[in-house]
């Protein structure tokens, strides 16, 4: 589905899409950037998926996946992209300019 709508052949999609160290051949993963989802668009506001809006939807394990402070990626993603930490009690930490923009993002997303 995702070969269809991107417009290549199945071929195509498993050559640039998926990522060859994953295991088995009834799944795949597909690859990161800038470790992320390939199609993980950053930092757009209410529809990061590169699927979301459209008449297909993002894989299931990516519908099942859930956001928060207590995730790896998620963490990583603060430090990464918005100059953020998370302390031991849970409360972001960065310079308040930072904070600001990330909590203004924040309210987009809503």
């Amino acid at each position: 589905m995702i070969a269809d709508h991107l417009g290549i052949s199945l071929q195509q999609f498993y050559d640039d899409c998926t990522d060859p160290r994953w295991p088995g051949s009834d799944t795949h993963l597909l690859r990161h950037k800038d470790g992320r989802c390939l199609f993980l668009e950053k930092k757009k506001a209410g529809k990061p998926c590169g699927f979301a809006g459209s008449m297909l939807s993002s894989p299931p394990l990516c519908r099942q996946w859930t956001a928060g402070l207590s995730q790896k990626e998620c963490r990583k993603g603060l430090s990464r992209d918005w100059g953020l930490s998370v302390d031991d009690s849970g409360k972001l930490i960065g310079s308040s300019k930072d904070l600001q923009c990330f909590q203004t993002f924040l309210k987009t997303l809503n």
